[in-house]
């Protein structure tokens, strides 16, 4: 390479808080939706055009409504009350919830049960957002865990085939190889070029232990579970099992005849509720007697 030659092309100032919302510690990001949207009655692959051609009938019309904070994330805003406690959940549509009531949620259910078990209020802090993967969970846990100072973290990891890509610093898009974005088709054809699944994988690893790390220094219990089938055998050698709780399974469907539904993400919850009572979140009365 020449001597004074220069690859970084992109200016300092681009990255300047007022430029940049992403990778920031301590800013929470505003979501993909951003933050005018505050009610939709369809959302994503639940769109009301899908539930009279193929949705999953079970569901009427208006059991399921999707609201949004002031920063465009599913769910309360994420200022707790005094006295409240926190859990933060990370993931794709699957823990964002599309198709699916609030109420049913595998997020919802764990929160619910560390109410009765913490006997108090505890906020859910929902960031999964869909379409989403490795990457965002990594970046949003690096931004936000130590501002959000949750009492434990919870992540179902996405597949590995969903990468983040950042075509300046105002902007991500997420690919997914089963659904191209429409604003960058050439984009996502080079995507798929370059892509394998050994890359995604590794990819994931390393997304993981950044995830793993951050969450250990700052002393937050951590909680997870795949959507890809990985047995704990092959994982074993990569990343520590530490909180591991299992893998999602699609028992039945949720609005959009896509997503689990109600039994689903029952299941889910009982496979995370069943690893806290064997090790895990205690109450400050049961910390005390310990």
């Amino acid at each position: 390479m020449a001597k004074g030659v220069r690859m970084f092309q992109t200016r300092a100032g681009r990255f300047e808080p007022h430029a940049c919302e992403f990778w920031q510690r301590g800013r929470i990001p505003r979501s993909p939706l951003g933050s005018a949207t505050h009610f939709l009655r369809w959302w994503g692959t639940d769109s009301e055009e899908n539930y009279h051609r193929r949705g999953n009938r079970h569901f009427s019309v208006e059991s399921v409504g999707y609201e949004f904070n002031s920063l465009g994330y599913r769910g309360p805003e994420f200022q707790r009350e005094r006295g409240e406690r926190a859990v933060l959940f990370l993931g794709d549509s699957n823990t964002m919830g599309t198709g699916m009531p609030w109420s049913g949620l595998w997020t919802t259910l764990v929160t619910a049960y560390l109410e009765r078990r913490w006997g108090g209020p505890v906020r859910q802090l929902n960031l999964a957002f869909g379409g989403t993967g490795s990457d965002y969970v990594a970046m949003m846990v690096h931004q936000c865990a130590e501002l959000l100072s949750p009492d434990a973290v919870f992540v179902l990891w996405s597949y590995v085939t969903r990468m983040m890509w950042f075509p300046e610093t105002r902007r991500a898009v997420h690919f997914n190889p089963m659904n191209p974005p429409r604003d960058n088709p050439r984009e996502h054809e080079a995507y798929l070029r370059l892509f394998t699944d050994p890359q995604g994988f590794f990819n994931y690893v390393r997304n993981f232990q950044l995830v793993n790390d951050r969450l250990l220094r700052l002393g937050i219990p951590y909680f997870w579970g795949n959507l890809e089938e990985f047995s704990p055998e092959m994982l074993r050698p990569y990343v520590p099992l530490d909180g591991y709780v299992g893998q999602w399974k699609r028992i039945d469907l949720a609005r959009d005849a896509r997503h689990g539904g109600l039994k689903t993400h029952a299941a889910f919850a009982d496979l995370v509720i069943r690893v806290m009572e064997r090790g895990g979140l205690c109450s400050e009365e049961e910390e005390v007697n310990a």
